[in-house]
């Protein structure tokens, strides 16, 4: 044997038996498990039937048998009971299973140069150590447009494509994703997006209305109407044709607004962006544009200029917006 075709021992050292989960430290379990935001379940099962995909030499077979009509063609007892046997035989290897190191080799050396006579014994593996080699592959759950999938392409089990459809579709032949369904994929993730935090927005301006309300009756002042004199000083609008449709313009900016800010939430969010650090970062964008653009609009004076009471009071409304469209969000998402 030459050294070209000694390929052991392992990087790892000559009696490793965990191979590359030598890279999976704590640390990177640690990541993988905080990349985590949907909690989806994939499954990894197969559908074992008569055509399953196997190697050479192995094979599956199930037969479905009736047992008590073959007696008396009635069924048992009273109520006549009769049920189905089924009988299955195959070999070991098939569908989805997990692989110890020992399982492949090359030639009569398995990993880190063991032989076959060290790796094998009539009752097993001899090598307690010997980790799971890998997952096998994950087959798709949504064979080109197929109807049934949810927004991010995906099925429940139940109604998954056949193993055979699946196969076919990893090994070259049948339908493929092109850059359409790719596009289709990411229209549909932003359309999800905007959507949820409409309805965020929509459940934070509701909730900073009331407290608005209350805090108005209680101190006797009138209601705000801030954002509509803002609204209509960008988009030109100098007066009215009545009473009624100012009530209905600010009503409009009033709602737009927080709806406007709740998408924004949902796009802190999508970027990756943790429940815990997004409130506060959301607040800080609403309350800080509004402390910026109402100045620089001539709507109001700078905040420096308030009372602390006032100040104190519209950090609250802000702050409870924020809560209350954040508390939406995570419960949508």
């Amino acid at each position: 044997m030459t050294a070209v075709d000694r390929w052991w021992p392992s990087p790892f050292g000559e009696d490793d038996q965990v191979g590359m989960l030598n890279h999976i430290s704590d640390a990177k379990r640690a990541a993988a498990l905080a990349s985590v935001r949907h909690g989806r379940i994939y499954d990894l099962g197969h559908v074992l039937d008569e055509h399953v995909p196997v190697f050479p030499g192995r094979a599956f077979h199930q037969t479905l048998v009736t047992s008590a009509n073959h007696a008396d063609r009635g069924g048992v007892g009273d109520n006549r009971v009769n049920w189905i046997t089924e009988v299955v035989s195959g070999t070991t290897q098939l569908g989805t299973h997990l692989d110890s190191l020992s399982h492949l080799q090359i030639g009569d050396r398995g990993y880190n140069g063991w032989t076959v006579s060290e790796l094998a014994e009539p009752w097993g593996g001899p090598r307690p150590g010997q980790p799971v080699r890998r997952r096998h592959q994950l087959l798709p759950v949504v064979i080109g447009r197929e109807p049934g999938a949810d927004g991010d392409g995906e099925r429940s089990a139940g109604r998954r494509p056949s193993d055979r459809a699946a196969w076919r579709l990893c090994h070259g032949s049948g339908p493929r994703r092109g850059r359409g369904d790719g596009l289709m994929k990411i229209g549909s993730r932003l359309a999800r997006t905007i959507g949820k935090g409409v309805v965020a927005g929509l459940a934070g301006t509701a909730a900073m209305t009331v407290s608005s309300t209350i805090e108005a009756k209680l101190r006797g002042r009138a209601f705000s109407d801030a954002p509509a004199r803002a609204t209509a000083k960008v988009l030109g609008i100098k007066e009215f044709e009545d009473a009624r449709a100012k009530a209905r313009f600010s009503d409009l900016s009033h709602w737009g607004y927080g709806t406007g800010w709740g998408i924004a939430r949902a796009v802190m969010r999508e970027f990756g962006l943790g429940p815990k650090l997004t409130t506060p970062a959301h607040f800080a964008a609403i309350w800080g544009s509004a402390a910026v653009m109402l100045p620089a609009l001539e709507i109001a004076p700078p905040f420096v200029f308030w009372g602390k009471e006032d100040v104190a009071i519209d950090v609250f409304h802000h702050a409870v917006y924020a809560a209350a469209t954040g508390f939406a969000y995570e419960l949508l998402d």
